[in-house]
């Protein structure tokens, strides 16, 4: 039954990812929505990325696949309204060692 739960799992993480792959972000006007939408939650990056992991069940992600769930999810944005990069999510996950685990390129939550 463990192993059915782990698959379910697995596979709701796959299609949530798979979702990631079809927005188009990259138009300018679309950064400003996303960074005043954002400006008016005003949630940290850590504090993002935290959330992602725990609703996708503290999965392990590459730096880059943390920062499409970032972007994709436009709770946070950067102050000139840019998407948030791979190297961002890296730095973030040094900076707060006690909340997060890094192993080979990967991070989760601890």
């Amino acid at each position: 039954m463990e192993s059915a739960i782990k698959y379910h799992d697995y596979a709701k993480s796959l299609l949530i990812y798979s979702e990631l792959l079809t927005v188009d972000v990259s138009s300018p006007l679309k950064s400003k929505i996303h960074y005043k939408q954002a400006m008016n939650k005003k949630i940290t990056l850590h504090q993002e990325m935290l959330d992602i992991l725990d609703s996708i069940g503290n999965e392990w992600l590459t730096m880059q696949e943390m920062a499409d769930w970032v972007n994709k999810r436009s709770r946070y944005c950067k102050r000139d309204g840019s998407q948030v990069e791979s190297n961002q999510i890296s730095a973030r996950a040094s900076k707060y060692p006690q909340f997060f685990e890094r192993l080979n390129g990967k991070l989760r939550r601890k």
